[in-house]
């Protein structure tokens, strides 16, 4: 990300000295996307905003709309429920001026999902708009973006109406649009949101398979992110009190008890925490364990994970599944 960041900045100066104000909405645009990557969202949503006050001096609708999407969106995960609907509607207009199907449909789930956490929206209405967002990137041909709006469906359904059912359903249709190979971060992502339902389904031999095989993917690539959100399902396998070694299993008090140590690691020091359906699976997780967990158990292995090293705790736990 290094090396990004330093050719974006030399893009900047060159745009600086030229006066070259589409290149600078342009490259302040994808500064934005380098933060996403990073997980800092507070970063880039002001590069977002740079991008966006760039793109109305030079009344470029079709970039306003964008970088208003991509507001919105952050305004969602850092919060900012208010914010992130006033983005995404203003967007939305937007887009049907230009008549962008792709961009409305993003524009459309994102002020929906933004209003459930606002408690403004219903969570039918938002799975009506979510399933005629599916379709319309399925007829345009977006076949990773009908995957991700399938996932944010299975997730919707899963903590906001517990229907376990539904979100299966859900997340077997992103499964579905996957390419073979899988090639994607994403993909893998959806691979492992569907062993965590596995798990919830109590399909443990599922759950493990999926979630290692995440797991090992995002390893392989460095993604550290990415790891730490496939963690925080293997916990959930271990709160269930299933063992992640289904051979030599540990007694289930033992497994809740690392389910703890895991997710308060990733809860203190994992970027992974900052993606909001994270951070809504873990603290569920972790307020479900404190009341099942006797109080001081529950406290040492809390303050056990705080102090874990992510990084460390993968990579041990990665050779231990090869071997």
């Amino acid at each position: 990300y290094q090396a990004a960041e330093d050719y974006l900045n030399k893009a900047l100066d060159l745009d600086l000295l030229a006066d070259n104000l589409a290149g600078e909405a342009a490259t302040w645009y994808l500064h934005g996307t380098t933060a996403i990557q990073q997980t800092d969202f507070e970063r880039a949503a002001r590069r977002f905003q740079q991008s966006l006050n760039l793109s109305r001096r030079l009344e470029r609708s079709d970039w306003v709309a964008y970088a208003l999407d991509m507001l919105g969106f952050l305004n969602l995960n850092l919060g900012n429920f208010a914010n992130s609907i006033e983005c995404f509607d203003e967007a939305l207009a937007l887009f049907e001026a230009i008549e962008d199907w792709r961009g409305m449909a993003k524009a459309m789930g994102g002020s929906e999902w933004a209003r459930l956490h606002l408690g403004e929206g219903e969570v039918r209405s938002f799975a009506k708009v979510g399933e005629e967002s599916v379709q319309i990137f399925k007829a345009i041909g977006e076949r990773d973006e009908a995957m991700g709006r399938l996932w944010i469906l299975s997730h919707i359904h899963l903590f906001w109406k517990h229907d376990t059912a539904e979100a299966r359903h859900c997340v077997d249709r992103a499964v579905q649009l996957f390419p073979q190979p899988l090639v994607s971060a994403d993909q893998q992502r959806i691979l492992g949101y569907s062993g965590l339902i596995a798990v919830l389904e109590k399909n443990f031999v599922r759950a493990r398979r999926e979630l290692l095989a995440a797991l090992t993917f995002f390893y392989d690539a460095g993604d550290w992110v990415g790891c730490g959100e496939i963690i925080s399902g293997l916990a959930a396998l271990l709160a269930a009190g299933q063992d992640i070694a289904a051979d030599q299993p540990r007694p289930p008090a033992t497994c809740q008890l690392e389910a703890v140590r895991w997710f308060s690691m990733i809860r203190a020091n994992s970027r992974a925490y900052a993606w909001r359906y994270v951070r809504d699976w873990v603290d569920e997780n972790l307020t479900r364990l404190s009341s099942t967990l006797s109080g001081e158990a529950y406290a040492t292995a809390e303050a056990e994970g705080e102090a874990l090293n992510v990084e460390a705790t993968i990579a041990s736990l990665h050779e231990a599944i090869a071997a």
